[in-house]
């Protein structure tokens, strides 16, 4: 193996510890206060994981007054108000007037066992739905409320605060993809304690995040749609890992419209309604304690030590176990002696599927679904492939066949590309010969060179172009399929069961090797994922098929070239099967392109006899 091989290859692996070993631990450092005394013989525990502050202004915490007294005896808790509507099932709380729990009646789990858990309680002290004054009474979101309204598609909570302000919240079921929040806020008192009337302001929170997929970490965040002269602009910047440390505030002049929280596949949204209350939007951590308790478990018996904040946050990110909620906050809100005043709030809950965000055309909801810059051809790859779906049935095949429709469409291009490589290829004697003869003449050289390229129709940029043409198709095609939510659970052949996720024909008798832990924490080889390996044999086929270069620097390169495939490989073995399929049989169209092309159109591409340079 040459010198340059083997470094390339133990460059890219130092990158890779770099970036395991020292970028990430110093973004994420090690708690630095000291443990927590246990008690003798006391197995360790895990540290807690951080709590979101009371719903405020991101910064300072509000101050959290004592619960004030009601004029009727408490409430008795009620956990489970059910309510059903055409595609979901909810259980609300009269603790905190919340909603603890949602089914979405139209897709199933991941492991296909029942209705999809899209909202559920992660944390305890964390509601979904809970309206709170600002800088107030924070147990409001926690303690009991007065059930006001029991029916069928409305259900009324009512309570006290700080003895004057009389709130109403009610949830209004519809037939659609959405619910109502329709907020009252009564100040009781007859007169005025001073000539100016009391002020107050309150915290709308949204879903206490949005159940993962599997493999869905990187696609958890908080979003919001901003005003931008007459539209509305999404903007999804707000990760797990951008409010590990504390909330993240939205300003009020960036003049958010509505904010909330999506996966991969599925949003839950505010969108205030009538109202011009909600000044600003903040972000925060919600941790799924369940799940934390039973990884500090692992790690306590497999660690021998309680984990440290580094290995926290690290879960919050790769895991899945954090997510964000969203907290719309209103302005101060004049509200005197015997007034009201009322609110209201739709709650969208649903799929990000461009027929369902298209509904919202005045919301801008479309602009969840990011493509990047070649968007308009993702979607026109997207309209083709729902056609092809219709006509076989099945999204596997489907995507064989957009595939092979996108490889016949640039096949000129592949073509000019090709024969344009074997132009060069054949000429690289003589340009040699060039060289050799006008080593110490470079103009000379340049000007033979662009004669000889003339002479026999060769360009040594016609081969970069038609392949930059390309590009922007197999982008799009490429980000199209990965947020396609239509391959969620949809099966191609025998094994293949879900398109979105990696192929699976189970468990490998091998350890979680250290070496492979310096691509991640995630990573291991202890799953057999059949079409990556499937992938990669075919792209070594393409490679060795490849027309090897006379040109030493050119072979030098290509024998690099021939460890990218087990390299890319690797780095894809966790990729959903839909793009797996896609890639092979891109590569296998290739193949065939490439031997068509050597056998039907190289010969009609023969040189003329090379010219003999002048002396």
């Amino acid at each position: 193996m040459e010198k340059r091989t083997v470094l390339a290859i133990l460059l890219c692996l130092a990158v890779w510890i770099i970036w395991f070993q020292i970028v990430l631990p110093w973004k994420y450092p090690p708690s630095t206060r000291p443990p927590r005394p246990k008690p003798p013989d006391a197995a360790p525990g895990p540290e807690k994981p951080p709590s979101p502050p009371p719903p405020g202004d991101g910064t300072t915490p509000p101050v959290i007054a004592a619960p004030p007294a009601e004029e009727d005896p408490p409430p008795t808790i009620i956990d489970d108000l059910r309510r059903e509507t055409p595609h979901f099932e909810l259980v609300f709380s009269n603790r905190g007037a919340r909603l603890v729990r949602l089914l979405f009646l139209d897709y199933k789990r991941s492991d296909r066992s029942g209705p999809l858990e899209l909202i559920r309680e992660l944390d305890p002290a964390v509601p979904s739905f809970a309206v709170v004054p600002a800088g107030g009474d924070g147990s409001l979101a926690t303690r009991p409320w007065k059930i006001v309204t029991d029916e069928p598609q409305r259900l009324g909570f009512q309570t006290l605060w700080d003895g004057w302000l009389r709130i109403t919240k009610t949830f209004v079921l519809e037939t659609g993809l959405s619910f109502r929040v329709e907020c009252r806020f009564e100040n009781i008192r007859k007169e005025a304690d001073s000539g100016t009337p009391p002020m107050f302001s309150y915290n709308l929170m949204g879903a206490a995040g949005v159940e993962p997929e599997p493999n869905d970490a990187p696609y958890l965040q908080g979003v919001r749609g901003k005003a931008v002269g007459s539209r509305i602009v999404v903007a999804a910047d707000v990760p797990v890992s951008n409010v590990l440390d504390k909330p993240r505030a939205i300003p009020a002049a960036e003049a958010v419209r509505w904010a909330g929280s999506v996966n991969k596949y599925f949003a839950s949204l505010v969108v205030p309604r009538g109202t011009d209350d909600i000044e600003s939007v903040s972000f925060s951590l919600i941790t799924d304690q369940n799940a934390w308790a039973d990884r500090s478990k692992q790690w306590a018996r497999e660690q021998g030590a309680a984990p440290d904040k580094k290995v926290l946050q690290d879960w919050l990110v790769t895991s899945g176990g954090g997510n964000v909620q969203a907290v719309l906050q209103s302005r101060s809100i004049p509200l005197p002696p015997g007034q009201t005043h009322e609110a209201s709030f739709e709650v969208f809950i649903g799929p990000k599927s461009p027929e369902v965000l298209a509904t919202f055309e005045k919301e801008g909801f479309i602009g969840l679904l990011d493509y990047g810059w070649f968007g308009f051809i993702s979607k026109l790859l997207l309209g083709i492939l729902a056609l092809f779906h219709a006509l076989i049935g099945n999204y596997g095949w489907a995507i064989v066949l957009l595939t092979i429709a996108v490889r016949m469409a640039i096949f000129p291009l592949s073509k000019k590309t090709q024969v344009s490589m074997y132009r060069m290829q054949k000429l690289q004697p003589k340009m040699e010969a060039l060289r050799q003869r006008y080593d110490k003449e470079p103009q000379k050289l340049q000007q033979e060179m662009f004669k000889l390229y003339k002479e026999h129709g060769a360009n040594p940029l016609s081969g970069c172009l038609p392949m930059l043409l390309q590009l922007p198709i197999l982008i799009a095609l490429y980000w199209a399929l990965s947020l396609a939510i239509e391959l969620r659970q949809a099966p191609w052949i025998s094994w293949v069961t879900d398109l979105s996720q990696p192929d699976d024909l189970g468990a490998l008798p091998i350890p979680k090797f250290p070496l492979l832990l310096l691509f991640g924490p995630e990573i291991n080889l202890t799953r057999l994922h059949l079409l990556p390996i499937i992938m990669i044999a075919t792209w070594c086929i393409q490679q060795a098929l490849t027309p090897k270069s006379p040109d030493p620097a050119q072979a030098q390169q290509q024998k690099m070239m021939m460890f990218m495939p087990i390299l890319f490989g690797l780095l894809m073995y966790w990729t959903p099967s839909g793009l797996i399929l896609y890639w092979l049989t891109s590569t296998v169209m290739g193949i065939g392109e490439q031997q068509l092309i050597k056998k039907v159109y190289l010969p009609r591409a023969e040189l003329a006899p090379a010219p003999v340079p002048k002396t």
